[in-house]
């Protein structure tokens, strides 16, 4: 029997990303494989743009995996600017 078989999904990736400005941690759960992750990350010139790549995921998922900026990241960056 598989982990399926008992109710268990596969949910995504779980990605821990440090904020490039703050050092801080931040985690995103990600609906996407391990697999094209790690393909992007490893063999980014050789891969699509993110948006081709990673269909499945939000404009901030996809800049959290290229820059590691979560959305709260970019709300306080620009909270005076709003």
């Amino acid at each position: 029997m598989s982990a399926e078989d008992y109710g268990f999904r596969r949910a995504g990736v779980c990605l821990m990303r440090p904020n490039p400005v703050t050092g801080k941690t931040t985690t995103l759960l990600l609906n996407t494989t391990y697999e094209k992750i790690e393909r992007f990350l490893t063999k980014r010139n050789e891969c699509p743009l993110v948006q081709e790549m990673f269909p499945e995921l939000t404009d901030s998922e996809r800049e959290f995996l290229l820059t590691g900026l979560g959305p709260d990241d970019w709300a306080a960056m620009w909270k005076d600017e709003v």
